[in-house]
């Protein structure tokens, strides 16, 4: 089942295709060679496929955080606080999209004065409102990296979740220093008197950062296709420190912990052992505590005092709470 998280990340690859399709075109075109080597009808082509590049590039980053943060409030939405952060950086990145694409298209006036400054124009400064837009950007890319940090590592995981976490986390970082790099190139954009060589750094790191924050946003999900082709690798049932492993039914059965109609995936649940009875037991972790009690058939379906008298077998109780802690 595709959430909406998916569906976004899915429109995102489908931009990032058509902006890697536009920078092959307006490369082919002369892009990355300096302006006085290329013929005036190639250099129109060039800056046309130039600015269609510039429009989808927002909508491609606009997107991939929207789906960042829509797997945040999938997988982590137990405080309120959480939650209306994930919410604002949402809305700051529809907004700032919204707002800088117009600004992108119409830059120059008429449009057509962005490829052919032979007529008459009026064009607004790039530099100021492309370092504008970065900033922003930063801002955000440094704020969706950090905001699950300490929700991450709350959780009791194993050496190698960790590892995972870690090089999924690297890879975030890496991300925003792509971002400030790509920030380093800007101030060669306003120089108009070499456009295509000028901008051709700007547009290749825009293609870098591009694509690796789409491998970045897929990269918490991307373990369930791996234990599909190495089960043995990226298997959920693993041997524990005392030698007990989770139970087929605890390590592969889909659980369903629902807050308001909402299900709560099995990521979201921290494994600690009952040492008494050495029994796995879940929780979610932290939060304020309501227990789940069983129902009073499920008392009946589980409970020996219906056993028939005349059996002699002994019977064995064990006390299983489930604590949900997702309500804010």
């Amino acid at each position: 089942m595709l959430w909406v998280d998916d569906w976004a990340i899915v429109a995102a690859h489908l931009f990032s295709i058509a902006f890697s399709v536009c920078n092959i075109m307006s490369v082919k075109h002369g892009f990355g060679n300096h302006t006085w080597e290329v013929p005036k009808p190639e250099r129109i082509q060039a800056l046309k496929w130039s600015l269609i590049v510039q429009v989808i590039y927002k909508i491609v980053i606009s997107l991939t955080k929207v789906a960042i943060l829509l797997l945040y409030l999938r997988l982590f939405s137990v405080q309120k606080v959480f939650r209306w952060l994930c919410y604002a950086l949402i809305a700051l990145t529809v907004l700032s999209g919204i707002a800088y694409t117009p600004l992108t298209i119409w830059q120059c006036s008429p449009v057509q004065a962005f490829w052919d400054r032979s007529i008459p124009h009026q064009c607004i400064g790039n530099q100021h409102w492309r370092l504008s837009y970065s900033v922003i950007n930063i801002g955000t890319d440094f704020l969706i990296l950090f905001l699950p940090i300490q929700r991450i590592f709350c959780l009791q995981l194993e050496r190698r979740d960790k590892i995972a976490l870690i090089f999924i986390f690297s890879l975030g970082a890496f991300v925003c220093i792509i971002s400030v790099i790509r920030v380093t190139t800007i101030r060669r954009v306003g120089k108009r008197k070499d456009p295509l060589w000028n901008t051709f750094p700007l547009g290749l790191w825009s293609v870098v950062e591009v694509n690796t924050g789409i491998v970045c946003a897929c990269m918490p999900m991307i373990r369930q296709s791996l234990s599909v082709l190495f089960p043995k690798l990226f298997s959920r049932n693993r041997t524990r420190p005392s030698g007990r492993s989770l139970s087929k039914s605890a390590s592969h059965r889909s659980y369903g912990l629902t807050n308001g109609g909402s299900t709560m995936p099995t990521a979201a649940i921290c494994w600690t052992k009952h040492e008494e009875e050495n029994i796995y037991m879940a929780s979610i972790k932290p939060g304020r505590e309501s227990p789940i009690f069983r129902t009073e058939s499920e008392e009946r379906i589980i409970g020996p005092e219906n056993a028939d008298p005349n059996d002699m077998r002994i019977f064995q109780r064990t006390e299983i709470s489930i604590i949900d802690s997702s309500r804010a």
